[in-house]
């Protein structure tokens, strides 16, 4: 069967616990469990203070990194709290990222992002500052609750987050916890990660879930595996 034959995973933010879990990682019970206190703690993260994230697509990144940079010496200007946390969050496909910080420099970034030619500058619906320092509470609930968690070594390679790159079945149990933590607290590598399973040879694709957003920004890396790329509704 197609999952029988597959030899790689990989799960975007949330979604790499589902490819722990699936790898044989984490039994369900245990990444339920994770995923709660996981959960929980941004929620708690998220309420301190005015955070959250920006999408923003059609720049390079040497000019939203400097947009960025610039917002964040412009907010803790006229800020008492400082420093100001404002970063390049998400690499999701070419051109394709998300900024998470305080909501003081996300206003001089999308006000700086539009200006620059945009394509598209949008507030994303979430109630903080994900994959960002903010999040540092709840990265250290997190390394309690994964140290209560059984790893298994992995039936297939899964791509890491934080690195774009593999975790193998050589991969000691400790590293995975420690990447799993830094996830919460460091930007998603999604770009590189495709990159890197394409180039690994994985390019027969499959996507899990509703709707087809990952397929669709394959459709920006290659346009050879987005036309054989397979998106399976699993609530059908």
């Amino acid at each position: 069967s197609v999952v029988n034959a597959c030899d790689a995973c990989a799960g975007l933010s949330l979604g790499e616990y589902v490819a722990l879990v699936f790898a044989g990682v984490l039994s369900y019970e245990d990444a339920f469990k994770v995923v709660k206190v996981r959960a929980e703690g941004m929620s708690a993260a998220a309420a301190v203070g005015a955070h959250g994230m920006l999408s923003v697509v059609g720049l390079e990144d040497s000019v939203l990194e400097k947009i960025v940079a610039e917002a964040k010496t412009k907010a803790e200007a006229s800020s008492s709290s400082t420093p100001i946390v404002c970063d390049i969050t998400n690499f999701l496909f070419p051109q394709g990222r998300v900024v998470s910080g305080d909501k003081a420099a996300l206003d001089v970034v999308q006000q700086a992002a539009q200006a620059a030619g945009a394509i598209k500058v949008a507030t994303l619906a979430v109630s903080g500052a994900f994959h960002t320092a903010r999040m540092e509470s709840a990265s250290q609930s997190l390394r309690e609750a994964l140290a209560q968690a059984t790893f298994n070594k992995p039936r297939v390679s899964i791509y890491s987050n934080v690195t774009g790159l593999p975790i193998s079945r050589d991969t000691p149990a400790d590293d995975i916890r420690d990447l799993l933590a830094k996830q919460l607290v460091s930007p998603v590598k999604w770009e590189q990660t495709l990159k890197n399973l394409l180039a690994d040879g994985k390019t027969k694709l499959f996507e899990l879930g509703p709707n087809s957003q990952i397929k669709s920004m394959t459709k920006r890396i290659s346009l050879d595996a987005w036309k054989t790329f397979n998106s399976v509704d699993v609530a059908k």
